[in-house]
């Protein structure tokens, strides 16, 4: 069974990989990739109005790259922000008459893109495929819900386990800004007492100026050995 779950994820991975490289070559002639065709897609069918942070969710992406996405695509008047009468801190995202345009031209290569990959896989083989892809997405975004519980979970004052976004051997935020602050004070105690510190050496502007080619490296490696008691 492990087999076959592997061999799955190893041929849904690598036909998606191949899917959106293909995607991605053939938006590049509208100088477009895969995600701005996704946003495009979303827009056009107009069945929801989204707004920056369900948009993001919907593709899968952070905020801040989907932000540079859309500013790009507002530049080339294809979409638009439209404020929230309801909250103006929200915007809702508007496909405008050039993007509708400029859908409609792609569509016709990425139909027949698809076409192509989906050649001699008959309507039984689709179907059964998408009940199957259906259930692995229901997975994914049960798995998501739960992360996204985990970490509203208040952390106690001794300290909580890391969340399960983290990565093998991250340590928690709390513990990681106590050994900053920790490093921080101890580097400030040894600038004070080290007369050879950094803070004690020009810039290396200033020691252009002078002619000196010494590294403030070399600088203080050669102050210790005189201070130092023999």
């Amino acid at each position: 069974m492990q087999q076959k779950q592997s061999d799955f994820a190893t041929l849904l991975y690598r036909a998606a990989s191949l899917w959106r490289l293909r995607m991605d070559a053939h938006m590049r002639l509208w100088d477009m990739n895969m995600s701005s065709w996704e946003i495009l897609w979303l827009l056009y069918r107009g069945d929801t109005r989204y707004n920056q942070y369900m948009l993001a969710s919907r593709l899968g992406i952070e905020t801040s790259r989907l932000v540079r996405l859309l500013d790009r695509m507002e530049k080339r008047d294809l979409l638009r922000r439209q404020p929230d009468p309801q909250d103006r801190r929200q915007n809702h995202i508007v496909i405008t008459p050039s993007g509708f345009s400029l859908f409609e031209e792609i569509s016709a290569g990425v139909t027949a893109l698809r076409e192509a990959i989906l050649t001699e896989v008959d309507e039984t083989d689709l179907e059964q495929g998408v009940h199957i892809l259906e259930r692995v997405l229901d997975n994914l975004l049960r798995i998501l819900d739960d992360e996204r519980r985990d970490r509203k979970i208040p952390q106690s004052a001794a300290g909580a386990r890391p969340s399960r976004m983290s990565f093998p051997g991250q340590m928690p935020p709390g513990i990681v800004e106590r050994r900053k602050n920790d490093r921080r004070a101890v580097g400030n105690t040894d600038r004070r007492q080290d007369p050879v510190s950094a803070s004690n050496y020009p810039s290396h502007l200033e020691r252009r100026k002078n002619g000196d080619r010494r590294s403030n490296t070399d600088r203080r490696k050669n102050d210790r050995r005189r201070t130092s008691p023999r």
